[in-house]
């Protein structure tokens, strides 16, 4: 439904759905400590995609776990200079410094990693054990920027744009904070005052994707495509999972693509049926799962790729610090590149240092002269009864703004078994401030039902952000991980 399509894009999106698997098992390779494994299919892949980010951020973690430390560094660093939000990145370095007994600069680290992901117990101990043998109190505090993320992530749009400029003020170095501000002011609709923020971040960090995206698709809107062109391709170059750019354009990043280059993507990777570019609701952008694991395709048939080997398993120095990086392996995307320039040094509060937060408002703005391609029919089917979820599905494609439908059609999706697809409903139905309350009330049930589902209870704690409920929010972006204790 108002998805656009490429015509040549069935064999794109399996390409997709393949790259995506292979890295989903080299991430699997590396929680299971089978670094050499991982290494291997790690650049089997960038030999395809050789400014793939994500990739370079599965290698650091293998580095890190092999212990060759100087080379995990240097990755996790160039990561940060991609995707400066990264809490995974931090976490790396926090332990690598750690490991060196650089106390001061593994602490500045995990507190970044922190601020991003504040409901990690695993990185809320680490600190407070740090924070102990530095002789202070153990109390990890929340952080204003770490408050500044939850008002962005509850929707106080102004709360958190404020609080960001106001740190920004103090520590104009922190580009995690700039990242943050232009992010954060794209979501809230500020689009011209986004771009200006954006290119200030570009000046600082040129592959700095959130940056990229963001003034790219600005100038594309503008009409200004010859400047949109480098922006928006590199940034593919670096993301060609489209992982970020689904996450912030929705459903416009085809139609962006095909402005600049006349190649639309495949379709995003987000779950359930997304929202037309027209439409001013909120869409949450989720991995799809990935079935099964494919056989290696014909790329990745070069010497040394398909070797058999034994894993080399390393354990990392304090079990604690290991299991800190898994729990921090979420979708969070660290972007790097293939002759990464490095992103700033990663310091102690001296030098500058570069760190998730979700899916953006479609652009309604075309550039000029370029007729936004018309969606493609529907496929028609035999003439029958339609079931519920398709009659509300066909209603509320008639009515976008209709939200009681909306409600009763993530009702009827939670009733089949569709969780992931009615969650998307329910995100856009807790932008609605008239029908928050029963979106907190029908998840509050769901948790019940789904103790430990990770998107789950952080949409629940979206929601309680939204409604103010900051000490809820933190109880539910921490429920998974207590939940996986208890079991």
């Amino acid at each position: 439904m108002g998805r656009l399509l490429d015509p040549e894009g069935g064999e794109r999106a399996r390409m997709n759905t393949t790259l995506r698997a292979l890295v989903s098992q080299a991430e699997r390779l590396v929680q299971t400590e089978a670094y050499q494994e991982a290494i291997a299919i790690c650049h089997a892949i960038l030999r395809r995609h050789p400014r793939f980010a994500r990739c370079y951020r599965i290698l650091a973690e293998a580095y890190l776990g092999l212990g060759e430390h100087s080379e995990a560094a240097d990755l996790f660093r160039r990561a940060l200079g991609v995707d400066p939000e990264d809490p995974v990145a931090y976490a790396g370095l926090g332990i690598v410094f750690a490991e060196r007994g650089l106390r001061e600069e593994a602490i500045w680290q995990l507190e970044r990693a922190f601020e991003l992901a504040p409901g990690r117990d695993g990185l809320r101990r680490e600190l407070a054990r740090l924070y102990q043998e530095r002789g202070s109190s153990a109390e990890v505090q929340l952080t204003r920027a770490a408050l500044a993320r939850l008002y962005a992530r509850g929707g106080l749009w102004n709360k958190a744009i404020g609080e960001l400029k106001d740190l920004i003020a103090r520590e104009p170095y922190r580009l995690d904070l700039r990242a943050s501000l232009v992010r954060t002011l794209w979501r809230a609709g500020q689009q011209e005052e986004a771009a200006r923020a954006a290119q200030t971040v570009i000046d600082q960090a040129p592959n700095c994707l959130v940056a990229r995206l963001i003034l790219g698709a600005y100038w594309c809107c503008q009409g200004r495509t010859d400047e949109a062109r480098p922006l928006l391709l590199g940034a593919r170059e670096l993301d060609p999972e489209d992982r970020e750019a689904a996450r912030l354009m929705g459903d416009t990043w085809p139609w962006l693509l095909q402005a600049v280059s006349g190649e639309p993507a495949a379709a995003a990777p987000a779950a359930g049926e997304a929202a037309a570019p027209e439409e001013a609701a909120e869409q949450l952008a989720r991995p799809q799962a990935v079935p099964g694991q494919p056989a290696l395709p014909d790329w990745l048939a070069a010497p040394g790729a398909t070797q058999e080997s034994t894993p080399h398993i390393v354990t990392l120095p304090g079990a604690s610090l290991r299991a800190l990086l898994s729990s921090l392996e979420e979708e969070a995307a660290a972007e790097g590149e293939g002759e990464l320039p490095s992103g700033p040094e990663a310091p102690a509060p001296q030098q500058p240092s570069p760190p998730r937060p979700r899916t953006l408002r479609p652009l309604t703005a075309s550039p000029a002269g370029t007729p936004r391609p018309e969606p493609a029919p529907p496929t028609q089917l035999e003439a029958g009864p339609l079931s519920p979820v398709s009659a509300l599905q066909h209603q509320l494609e008639a009515t976008p703004d209709d939200h009681d439908t909306r409600l009763a059609l993530a009702r009827a999706l939670t009733r089949e078994g569709r969780l992931e697809e009615a969650l998307t409903h329910y995100d856009a139905l807790a932008a609605q401030g008239n029908y928050l309350g029963q979106v907190i009330a029908d998840l509050e049930a769901l948790v019940r039902a789904t103790p430990g589902d990770r998107a789950l209870c952080d949409l629940l704690g979206d929601a309680y952000a939204r409604a103010g409920r900051f000490q809820d929010a933190m109880r539910m972006y921490r429920s998974p991980s207590e939940h996986d204790r208890s079991d």
